[in-house]
């Protein structure tokens, strides 16, 4: 379940302007309701009550009016927004006054006696651990949802556990100004209450089945998929979900022997998507921790699943990697296990997974899909299941752009096999998704330059090969006046048979 609550704003101080016996006024004269506070908010009022007077040097004694202008001053600033991924409220950056880098035992900015109402940093470095510990618990107390169901046994969590403050994914690795962040890990994530598993994995390196073992995993669902993670490891955008509901409607005809490649599979993002349609799914990750999220969302909703990520098995054929029926499930420490997973436990003789995962670099991307092609050129006798077929969507979902991977996803739709049928020639249509950041005012001449490029890749092509940008999805804001932008170009083939 995800929830993104808006809590009420309260008043700033008791000094504002009240009229009307203390109620605000419609147009009409009639008294307005007052808004009711949000669970949030009520909670952080009767801890600052029950605290605030107990702090030593303060002068906010019971009943005083200094007393109550800082607990109204605080809850204004409290947090009027959180998300829920069951078991885990997260709060937004600088909640509580908490920054990147800045502990909560940071010394009070401001002197305690100060007749100025006091910062929640300088009350949560005068309280004791164990009165910061009771504020974090009736927190996720009040948040908590009722226990209930969905049917089929689908039965939420009561009661939420972990507390922590979401920070922005940082650009360079922790203490490596110089090296560029390139997995996406969030280590700017601040827990605040619950046991978020281990910082490091247990060798320093590459994780390990314990590691994923030890790790604090949360899920939420959207659009009727479930999604699975490791917010200390990876990250989740909420963000995505248009994007994702976007690729459920999209009509592909009859999805047998169809496939989906994503070139950045993350947890899963667009990956579920595809499969839910009916496609079967190639990616390429390179944050383990992602695709283990991956393969713990896939399996939970009840698709097939194989993560290749051990050096063995990434050394093998690819079209052993994809289609073999050797399942490999021994349970070691070894960093980078290939795991299966399907809806009973053991794979069906005449089936490979319907989702298989890479984790490496997207730069072999082009090698093993090649690999792939010839694979099933030689073996033409073997069942569509054991063969890549045709790819009709390539999914490039990398920000702030997505570029160095274009020409290997339009060789991706371009090289595949012609659709059988009984005429002089064949035609089949592929898609690529291209995703950028992009400033408002060059989406029109970055959409030309797009075309401008799959109109001279298209022309090197034999045949007729066509590469239209038909549109522009702006996803969301990445930032002002940039958006996140999906280009959808289409290319279709029309090859003689």
């Amino acid at each position: 379940m995800e929830v993104d609550m808006d809590a009420t704003p309260t008043q700033e101080n008791l000094t504002t302007t009240r009229q009307h016996n203390g109620r605000a006024h419609a147009k009409d004269g009639r008294p307005k309701k007052p808004k009711s506070e949000s669970k949030l908010a009520a909670v952080v009022r009767c801890w600052l009550t029950s605290v605030l007077p107990t702090l030593p040097g303060l002068p906010l004694s019971a009943g005083s009016s200094l007393l109550e202008w800082s607990i109204e001053t605080l809850v204004s600033q409290a947090p009027k927004r959180w998300v829920i991924y069951e078991p885990m409220v997260l709060l937004p950056t600088g909640s509580f006054s908490f920054s990147a880098g800045l502990p909560a035992s940071t010394p009070p900015v401001a002197s305690l006696t100060s007749p100025a109402p006091p910062l929640w940093q300088n009350v949560l470095s005068a309280v004791s651990h164990e009165q910061q510990d009771q504020l974090w618990r009736d927190i996720l107390l009040a948040l908590s949802p009722s226990a209930r169901g969905s049917g089929k046994g689908d039965i939420h969590n009561a009661q939420l556990t972990h507390l922590a403050v979401n920070e922005g994914i940082p650009l360079h690795q922790e203490g490596k100004e110089d090296a560029e962040n390139i997995l996406r890990s969030p280590t700017g994530l601040r827990p605040l209450y619950g046991d978020f598993g281990p910082a490091t994995t247990e060798s320093g390196g590459a994780p390990t089945t314990v590691d994923f073992q030890r790790a604090f995993w949360v899920s939420t669902k959207q659009n009727g998929l479930y999604q699975t993670w490791a917010p200390r490891w990876s990250m989740f955008s909420r963000g995505n979900i248009k994007e994702k509901a976007r690729l459920l409607d999209w009509k592909h005809g009859d999805a047998n022997d169809r496939w989906a490649v994503d070139l950045y599979a993350g947890i899963g993002y667009f990956v579920f998507s595809y499969a839910q349609r009916g496609l079967r799914v190639i990616g390429w990750e390179l944050n383990p921790w992602s695709a283990e999220a991956l393969r713990r969302g896939a399996a939970r909703n009840g698709w097939s699943v194989r993560v290749v990520r051990r050096a063995t098995d990434l050394a093998r054929p690819t079209s052993d990697a994809v289609f073999s029926n050797t399942r490999v499930d021994d349970d070691t420490d070894e960093a980078g296990d290939t795991e299966d997973t399907d809806n009973d436990g053991v794979d069906d003789d005449n089936e490979s997974p319907e989702i298989v995962i890479f984790v490496e670099d997207n730069q072999h991307a082009a090698r093993r899909l090649a690999e792939l092609r010839a694979a099933a050129a030689e073996s033409s006798s073997s069942p569509p299941s054991q063969k890549l077929g045709e790819v009709v969507h390539v999914n490039c979902g990398l920000l702030p752009t997505s570029r160095d991977t274009w020409r290997t996803a339009f060789d991706v739709v371009v090289g595949g096999p012609s659709t059988s049928g009984s005429s002089n020639s064949t035609e089949r249509t592929g898609w690529l998704h291209l995703h950028e950041n992009v400033g408002v005012e060059e989406l029109t001449s970055r959409q030309e330059e797009i075309q401008a490029m799959m109109t001279t890749w298209a022309g090197e092509m034999p045949g007729t090969c066509k590469a239209i940008v038909e549109h522009i999805e702006q996803v969301k804001t990445f930032a002002p006046g940039v958006w996140h932008c999906v280009f959808d170009v289409r290319i279709t083939l029309l090859s003689e048979s």
